[in-house]
C-alpha cells in the first residue's frame, strides 16, 4: 500500500522513492471518508505529501521529481540521492524507513489540491512565446482533464480560439503554431496594427487580464479533439 494506518497517521516509505512501482504505483490505498473523496488527483496530493513531510524529514539530501499526469507508476521519486544520480545503479538507502503523517494533515493537503472549477485564461499570454504556462497542461487541472497531456496544446488551442480571442477588446492578428511542438500554441502578430515581439515579455496591455473557461467546457473540446480524426 502507498499507505498504512497507523492510528492517527498514515505511513510513508522513504524506499518507494527508489522504485518505478512505489508508492503502489500512484494508486490510492484504503482512507478515511475525506481523503477518499480525492481519489482522481490522488498522485498530485501524494506528490505534496513528499516534498513536505517525507524528504524534510530524511537523513539524505533527495531530490525529488514528480510525473504524476502518468497512471500505472510512481508519481513522484527521487532524482538524486546526495547529488548522485538515481539513474546511475548505484544501490540507496535511505532513513528513516517510515515518516508518519496526520490524517488530519492528508486532508489538509488533499483540500488545497482540489482543483479550481474553471480554467484562467490571461490575454497576456497570447503576446508570449512562453505563454499558457509555456503549452503545459496545469497542474491544477482535474483528473478528467489530465488524462489529455499527450495533446493537451491541441485543446488549449482550441479554447484559445473558442473562448479568449472572441473575448479581447483589441484589434488582433494571430497564428496558430504547430500544436506538435512546445511552447504556447497561439500568438498574437500584432494588437492594433502594433507588431508583438514573441520573445520578449508582452508590453502591450490587452483587455479583459482574464478570462475564465469552465473545466466542464475544456472537457468537452477535450473530449471533441479526442474523437477527431486529425488526433488519431
Amino acid at each position: 500500500m502507498i499507505l498504512q494506518e497507523a492510528g492517527a497517521a498514515v505511513e510513508l516509505r522513504s524506499a518507494d522513492l527508489l522504485s518505478e512501482q512505489g508508492f503502489d504505483g500512484g494508486r490510492r490505498p484504503g482512507a478515511p471518508s475525506e481523503v477518499a473523496e480525492h481519489p482522481a488527483y490522488w498522485p498530485r496530493v501524494l506528490g505534496r505529501l513528499v516534498e513536505e513531510f517525507m524528504v524534510p524529514a530524511l537523513n539524505q539530501p533527495v531530490e525529488v521529481v514528480q510525473d504524476w499526469p502518468s497512471t500505472g507508476y510512481n508519481p513522484v521519486y527521487a532524482a538524486t540521492v546526495r547529488g548522485i544520480d538515481v539513474g546511475t545503479g548505484a544501490e540507496f538507502t535511505l532513513t528513516p524507513e517510515v515518516i508518519r503523517v496526520p490524517w488530519s494533515e492528508v486532508l489538509r493537503v488533499a483540500n488545497e489540491c482540489r482543483p479550481a472549477p474553471d480554467l484562467e485564461l490571461r490575454t497576456a499570454d497570447l503576446l508570449y512565446k512562453y505563454g499558457f504556462e509555456d503549452g503545459d497542461i496545469p497542474e491544477d487541472a482535474p483528473a478528467e482533464i489530465l488524462e489529455h497531456p499527450a495533446y493537451w496544446r491541441q485543446v488549449l488551442a482550441e479554447i484559445i480560439q473558442q473562448h479568449l480571442i472572441p473575448a479581447v477588446h483589441q484589434s488582433m492578428d494571430w497564428k496558430l503554431m504547430s500544436t506538435s511542438l512546445l511552447h504556447n500554441p497561439i500568438r498574437v502578430l500584432s494588437v492594433d496594427e502594433v507588431p508583438v515581439d514573441w520573445t520578449e515579455k508582452p508590453s502591450i496591455a490587452l483587455t479583459p487580464e482574464v478570462i475564465r473557461v469552465p473545466w466542464s467546457e475544456v472537457l468537452r473540446v477535450a473530449d471533441e479533439c479526442a474523437a477527431s480524426s486529425w488526433l488519431a
